[in-house]
């Protein structure tokens, strides 16, 4: 499915065996979209294409996974962005150092050993662990375009390369395609675009003040999020005091009318002490992020963004992410 192209029937092949004749045109309508604030109409419209999970009732919707296919140029614009805006809030600190998702040099494994490092040290010490678990649903689709802008201001971006940020994310719409049929197109208000190579730094950016709005220990791989504290006082029963702060947020939401902007499926308490096995997970009723808890923002960067690409050459065209 990888290999499969957008709606403008360009693949990846074509473009890696023509790249040193597209290298020059593709790299001046890029610099022309960044200096316009203007993305493509064209590119923002994607196919979904059904993809059999290989299990249950092939008549059955539910066993299907959509996989949206985007525009291969596209893509290979949005590299080329990802890998400034990527270097530019790793340089300025503005990602988290509890995110380990679509990072470089940090992954599941370095989360496992981060968090394990922290535990062992507290239960040595005879302590006792309070752990969340929090799952979000549609996290990547539920995001809100007006604050992830304010986001992206907030780590620097502004002027036109705020705008075209704006346009990127607008006016965006997908078809369905079965066995060559196209539905009808449906505009999309909300979500980073799914498909892309922008989507996945983007959450990260929108999801970055988490820990800022909740002081206690976290670990995060982009929407699953991990939240911990240490008890070491005589009674550990209870959960401690820094991550009663999501039910402070969410009383907080519900007293001033804020509109839900993400939905946990799923809010599970565990903990853990030197001298007893965990306890049972105690599970709870899926609830809602207010939309002011994404409002508090971490402090903000002082250096501008600013993108730009190469117009000769190879490495101008070739998507930094693809090969």
């Amino acid at each position: 499915m990888w290999k499969a192209s957008g709606l403008d029937g360009i693949g990846n092949r074509l473009l890696r065996e023509c790249a040193s004749a597209f290298a020059f045109p593709l790299a001046h309508i890029f610099n022309c979209s960044i200096k316009s604030g203007l993305y493509p109409s064209q590119w923002k419209r994607g196919v979904v294409k059904p993809l059999y999970k290989h299990k249950g009732d092939r008549s059955n919707p539910s066993f299907y996974r959509p996989v949206v296919l985007l525009p291969c140029v596209s893509k290979v614009f949005e590299g080329h962005v990802r890998e400034q805006l990527q270097a530019h809030c790793l340089k300025a600190h503005a990602i988290p150092d509890e995110q380990f998702g679509f990072l470089p040099k940090r992954s599941t494994v370095w989360q496992l050993l981060s968090v394990l490092d922290d535990w062992e040290r507290d239960l040595d010490d005879g302590s006792c662990v309070h752990a969340c678990f929090l799952d979000m649903a549609k996290a990547f689709d539920r995001v809100d375009h007006l604050l992830l802008l304010q986001k992206l201001e907030s780590v620097g971006v502004h002027a036109i390369n705020l705008s075209w940020f704006r346009s990127y994310l607008s006016q965006r719409s997908i078809c369905t395609d079965v066995d060559g049929h196209h539905s009808s197109f449906r505009s999309i208000s909300s979500g980073v675009p799914q498909g892309s190579v922008l989507g996945p730094l983007l959450f990260i950016l929108f999801y970055r003040d988490l820990p800022c709005v909740i002081s206690a220990p976290s670990a995060m791989f982009a929407d699953d999020t991990l939240l911990y504290d240490r008890c070491s006082g005589a009674d550990k029963s209870q959960p401690c005091c820094r991550l009663q702060k999501i039910e402070q947020i969410l009383a907080l939401g519900r007293s001033t009318g804020a509109r839900p902007l993400m939905r946990a499926n799923r809010l599970t308490w565990s903990s853990a002490s030197g001298t007893a096995n965990s306890s049972p997970s105690l599970q709870h009723p899926p609830f809602h992020f207010p939309v002011m808890s994404f409002l508090w923002y971490p402090p903000r960067v002082t250096s501008e963004f600013v993108c730009l690409i190469p117009s000769t050459g190879r490495s101008t065209f070739v998507d930094p992410y693809n090969g």
